[in-house]
Formats: structure tokens, sequence, C-alpha cells
């Protein structure tokens, strides 16, 4: 589980597509930025009942 964000090629700068995917599959795309895309990932995690990834645990504790 993740954010990825990918300079689009042939786009200007600040041009990013940023998603989150799950097990290697791309459940979100074309988010708008890197802040919206970590509060989509909380409520995917809610959403799915899913346990937080271990070396994240302490980072979404203090956003929450």
């Amino acid at each position: 589980m993740g954010i990825y964000v990918i300079n689009k090629e042939g786009g200007e700068t600040g041009d990013y597509d940023i998603g989150i995917y799950v097990e290697g599959i791309i459940i979100l795309e074309s988010i708008q930025s890197v802040a919206q895309a970590c509060a989509m990932m909380l409520g995917v995690i809610y959403a799915l009942n899913m346990a937080y990834p271990k070396e994240l645990k302490y980072s979404y504790e203090f956003i929450q």
C-alpha cells in the first residue's frame, strides 16, 4: 500500500500523476495533491478495514 507520484512524460514542471496503490494494484489515480492522497489513503484503510502498515504506524497516529 502506498502513494505514488510520477512526473508525466513531456509534461511541464509540476505536472504529476498522483495515486494510491494496494498490493500492486492502482485503486485511485489522478489525485490533485499528495496531501489529498494522504487523506484519501486513510479513508481507504478505514473503508477496507485494513491494518495500518507497521512502518507507518506513528505517522498515521500523528495525522489522526
